[in-house]
């Protein structure tokens, strides 16, 4: 027996006790409501095709109106009658559009990668180098390409070039992000495969120069010149804290004769406690003495309530006046 269904009937029929019950409709006959015992309800098409019965789902009522769900129908059944069939039709068209998904762009892909994990997940200082490389490397070199067509010899002969360079830092900083690229393509079902898996990193010479004494004497005339950024750099010496953690330094941070830089400034994302020497202890008492009103050691000039970020100038200025000093 059909049913002619309506929006009404479709929200308001119950389930069965057990199993499941379909309802056909009387405007459209193979178009069926199906309700679960659980409640759930869903749309599908039941028709005969070379003789043999066939379904096709269309959707759960939640997202398919009744009107749309026949609409569907007469589509469906427009093909039977011209000899398509529904199934293998609709099976073409959603490996159609899985190919078309997966012929993503290498400069798509990038994009993706910068929008939703290296800004996302990375600290401000990493997303940017990434994002750096990214448009000053990789796409030049890669942008004409699909995702999918960068293979393992691209990768290799890329990272070749920086190794042959006397690059081998920056070489492995590329070789980790395009890793990390491709791994982000493969988990969002763009790629398959990693070109960048299963190549050797190569070994890096530490970095382990100190200053003379020579080079301190003449750094330290340079800092007075540079105001609040002098004292920074000054800090930045006295504790061997980064530029980052010092310029971004709080006054709820400094205790009687420690700093406790907490874990989500510090690049280690643990909680750092940082001894303060005489001679830091007599920067810090010198910044207080300044009496800005501001939660940071280090406030800016011009941005109330905001910690001083423009001393990367004055660290230039600095270093280009220090000629005996290499980095």
């Amino acid at each position: 027996m059909r049913t002619r269904l309506t929006a009404r009937f479709v929200q308001n029929v119950l389930p069965p006790a057990k199993g499941r019950r379909d309802y056909f409709d009387a405007v459209k006959p193979t178009l069926v409501l199906r309700v679960g015992g659980s409640g759930a309800k869903s749309y599908s098409v039941s028709y005969y095709y070379r003789g043999k019965r066939q379904r096709i789902t269309l959707g759960r009522i939640e997202h398919l109106p009744l009107a749309d769900a026949r609409e569907l129908t007469d589509e469906i059944m427009r093909d039977v009658g011209k000899g398509i069939d529904p199934r293998a039709r609709r099976q073409a068209e959603a490996r159609a559009i899985d190919e078309a998904a997966k012929a993503q762009s290498f400069v798509e892909l990038c994009r993706e990668y910068v929008k939703r994990h290296a800004t996302v997940h990375k600290r401000a200082k990493g997303a940017a180098e990434d994002t750096r490389n990214i448009e000053n490397v990789l796409i030049p070199r890669w942008g004409h390409l699909k995702a999918a067509d960068v293979r393992r010899r691209d990768v290799i002969a890329l990272l070749d070039e920086y190794a042959d360079a006397g690059k081998p830092y920056m070489r492995n900083r590329l070789q980790s992000l395009i890793s990390k690229l491709f791994h982000f393509g493969i988990r969002r079902d763009i790629i398959s495969e990693n070109p960048a898996t299963e190549i050797d990193r190569l070994p890096e010479q530490a970095r382990d120069r100190v200053l003379s004494d020579d080079e301190l004497r003449q750094l330290f005339p340079l800092f007075k010149n540079e105001g609040l950024a002098g004292l920074g750099f000054w800090l930045m010496l006295y504790t061997a804290a980064r530029p980052g953690e010092v310029f971004g330094a709080t006054w709820a941070e400094m205790e009687a004769d420690a700093w406790r830089i907490p874990k989500h400034r510090s690049k280690s994302k643990r909680e750092h406690m940082v001894p303060l020497s005489p001679q830091a202890l007599r920067i810090v008492r010198q910044l207080r003495s300044m009496g800005k009103e501001s939660p940071y050691v280090f406030p800016s000039p011009t941005r109330k309530g905001k910690p001083y970020t423009n001393y990367a100038l004055s660290y230039r200025g600095v270093k280009a006046k220090a000629t005996k000093v290499s980095e």
